[in-house]
């Protein structure tokens, strides 16, 4: 009985799925180690890597501010919403966001393959003539990525809204095998492309896992596009002050590899791998427990608790967030 309790007291400020979150997120960047120690040895700080490197770029820059950064704090509030009161509208709502997620991406995706040697002079301005054509090669290549997560990240909000966590946090685990499958299988063949291939693959693996759970939910994924909706309207009202402030981080990075790629080969690389890490505690407990307790909270806010409980409720995660940091 004692130790029933102490579960349950244990369970209500450090939630299981929150332990869980953080356990595969921890998984996912021993595998990003592993692939890192794969470039390493297979490409060293070479130039090459340099490209692979700055072709992500732009295709993260614009996932990131289109859809992953503005998109998670206005969807999962406005579908808990509708949800409780018409499932069918929720589906609807969630089904004409995904569509528009993808649209955007696709059209992002053509510019980016069609303008790809113009944004040699923004984000690599150091490099050679050779090096020039390759980053804009794999670019191209990197290019088709946003559309993946588009759907991907979008399917990912569902599933948490629906507290799906386990198929939400191994995408970024299989995300990483993709890329150390086409390192190890293809780049002796072809280089660094098997690694921008890999990438790809790597995508449509964190896709897989996420319809996987979707299917395994009472979702129904099928095309929508009723911009029309009030609450689609409301969503993109919502996203905007998110999308304005999101770009600080990636913006930061595009200048570093600008400013690395005139100093000498393998710079653009080790900063990179540099900032694979530099987000781990963030990532372990921050980002995994705020993804588990945002739902929770919403869920308490629009059915249980008055408005009082569930301001005690963010504070006291926010006192948790700072005592840990």
């Amino acid at each position: 009985m004692i130790f029933k309790k102490a579960s349950e007291k244990i369970n209500t400020f450090i939630p299981k799925e929150a332990l869980l979150l953080s356990g595969l997120i921890f998984l996912s960047y021993v595998l990003g180690l592993v692939r890192d120690r794969i470039f390493a040895r297979t490409f060293g700080l070479s130039s090459a890597l340099d490209a692979y490197n700055a072709a992500f770029i732009l295709p993260e820059l614009f996932i990131d501010v289109l859809i992953s950064g503005a998109l998670g704090a206005a969807f999962i509030p406005l579908f808990v919403e509708i949800y409780k009161k018409d499932k069918a509208r929720s589906e609807e709502f969630a089904n004409t966001t995904i569509t528009s997620a993808v649209l955007v991406m696709i059209i992002g995706a053509a510019v980016l393959i069609l303008f790809a040697p113009k944004t040699v002079s923004l984000i690599v301005p150091g490099f050679n003539a050779e090096n020039q054509l390759l980053y804009s090669n794999l670019l191209r290549i990197m290019a088709l990525s946003p559309i993946i997560f588009a759907l991907s990240i979008s399917l990912g909000e569902i599933l948490v809204a629906k507290r799906q966590f386990l198929f939400y946090g191994l995408a970024p685990i299989l995300y990483n095998f993709g890329i150390i499958l086409g390192t190890i299988i293809l780049s002796p063949k072809i280089g660094i492309f098997g690694a921008a291939i890999g990438s790809i693959l790597g995508a449509l693996l964190y896709l897989a896992i996420r319809l996987l759970g979707i299917f395994r939910s009472d979702f129904s994924l099928k095309p929508a596009f009723n911009i029309k909706m009030p609450e689609f309207r409301k969503l993109l009202v919502l996203m905007l002050p998110k999308m304005f402030g999101h770009p600080i981080e990636p913006l930061t990075f595009l200048f570093f590899t600008a400013a690395a790629s005139r100093i000498g080969s393998g710079d653009i690389s080790a900063i990179s791998f540099g900032r694979n890490f530099q987000s781990v505690p963030v990532a372990l407990i921050g980002i995994a427990f705020s993804i588990v307790v945002f739902p929770r909270k919403v869920f308490w806010r629009r059915r249980i608790y008055p408005r009082s409980h569930t301001k005690n409720f963010a504070d006291t995660w926010i006192l948790f967030y700072f005592d840990t940091a």
